[in-house]
């Protein structure tokens, strides 16, 4: 049981970098479309921008989910390895 949730944590060890960059992105973003949107009062560019927000906090909530299995990877992995070294 204890290597199945070992894999499982690779697995969402390798999605934590993509889903770090691609919400700080989206948070980039709705900061542009709101200064747009309040420059040229455009009410689609400001919801956009609300819209990009809200999107990119989500998608920051699963960075912090899959970097928590990506340091559990990293600690299995260099416990593996302190255990070759002692034998």
């Amino acid at each position: 049981m204890k290597r199945v949730g070992v894999e499982i944590s690779r697995i969402f060890a390798s999605w934590h970098p993509f889903l770090v960059h691609l919400p700080l992105g989206l948070l980039y973003f709705a900061i542009a479309l709101e200064v747009y949107g309040h420059l040229f009062r455009d009410k689609r560019a400001s919801w956009a921008g609300f819209a990009a927000t809200v999107c990119g906090t989500i998608g920051l909530l699963f960075a912090f989910i899959t970097g928590n299995y990506a340091e559990i990877v990293a600690a299995h992995q260099i416990g593996r390895a302190s255990c070759r070294e002692r034998v």
